[in-house]
């Protein structure tokens, strides 16, 4: 059986909607994002590129094996009850992207001194370097630099036959009850045929039975 490879993208629940019905993906301004320095590198690379150049975006996670879930990326990127995480299919995602003339990349991390005393090895990876303080974001980033037309975002147009495969799984908030998750799973399963699970980082029963059973927790005064 073919391993495939996982991208996620830690988003809000209206998000996954907006792909599911539409079936695009929209990449967004980075103006919005934290690190100001990180969007400000890539405005001053889209002025250079040329007049009413603007840079549309995409932040994608790739966890370390053994790590299937960060409590840090759902603190972050999709707080509250209504965060969810989607799951693509690395390949077919790579496929869809270099139809639409934008570029996936991972990211780099380093400290400002690698930068400077090695400016040659980085030159490459301009676009696709963040500080160090980030590195637990295990970025990949989607970026597309161009001319958008009046009132328009640059959109990922996701091909009828690549559609049903893109999305492996979809991942729901941990802050969401459980009868809200159970609801939530059957609508994703009756109306789009996505499978999708409640994350366990709240609460993890497996965790606790064996805990108990290896500590003895049961018997203990």
């Amino acid at each position: 059986m073919k391993n495939v490879e996982i991208l996620s993208h830690y988003t809000q629940f209206p998000v996954l909607l907006d792909i599911l019905e539409r079936e695009k993906i929209v990449l967004g301004n980075p103006a919005s994002w934290d690190d100001k320095t990180d969007f400000r590198i890539l405005e001053k690379y889209a002025e250079a590129k040329g007049k009413d150049i603007k840079v549309r975006a995409l932040c994608l996670t790739k966890l370390p094996k053994g790590i299937s879930d960060s409590v840090l990326h759902w603190k972050i990127y999709a707080p509250g009850k209504s965060g969810c995480r989607i799951d693509f299919d690395k390949e077919i995602l790579e496929k869809i992207i270099k139809q639409s003339e934008a570029t996936l990349e991972r990211v780099d991390y380093l400290r400002t001194e690698e930068l400077e005393t090695q400016p040659e090895k980085w030159l490459k990876k301009t676009l696709f370097l963040k500080r160090s303080p980030y590195t637990y974001e295990y970025e990949w980033r989607i970026l597309w630099f161009g001319k958008l037309n009046k009132g328009k975002e640059f959109e990922l147009d996701i091909p009828e036959a690549d559609f049903k495969n893109l999305i492996k799984r979809i991942k729901l908030s941990p802050e969401l009850p459980k009868s809200l998750a159970d609801s939530t799973r059957a609508f994703l399963e009756k109306h789009f045929k996505i499978k999708s699970i409640h994350s366990w980082l709240s609460a993890d029963p497996n965790w606790e039975r064996l805990a108990e059973k290896v500590f003895n927790l049961n018997h203990r005064r």
